[in-house]
């Protein structure tokens, strides 16, 4: 369940700032199912096509969080893991580190910079 709430935080980071896309829905469905979770809900969502109204595409990740009891998760819980996901893009080399350290540094102005992503502490 600890990957499911991982990815469930990461596209909630993203619905929070308005850069959610039909193919971050069809990915969260997908991640879901590869962990072996089912629901009918689930399913619908990961079979729709790319071309489908945005609309739909929230309609259906609602209904799988209703159907599989799935929590809103708060900004800052998301905001931690999706700069978890930048440290380890920093540690696999996969994107520009200027790039990746501007991001996080956005992340931490935007939580007002918190003293978990300062040094260490919580």
């Amino acid at each position: 369940m600890k990957n499911v709430k991982k990815s469930t935080d990461l596209i909630y980071y993203k619905i929070y700032k308005n850069n959610v896309s039909g193919s971050d829905y069809w990915n969260w469905a997908y991640k879901l199912l590869e962990t072996g979770i089912e629901s009918n809900q689930l399913y619908m969502l990961a079979s729709m096509n790319e071309s489908e109204n945005e609309f739909k595409y929230q309609d259906y990740f609602q209904r799988t969080l209703n159907d599989l009891n799935i929590n809103k998760p708060e900004f800052e819980e998301c905001a931690r893991i999706f700069v978890g996901e930048l440290c380890l893009e920093i540690l696999n080399n996969s994107r520009n580190l200027f790039d990746v350290v501007k991001d996080i540094f956005k992340v931490s102005v935007e939580l007002e910079h918190p003293l978990y992503l300062s040094n260490g502490s919580s």
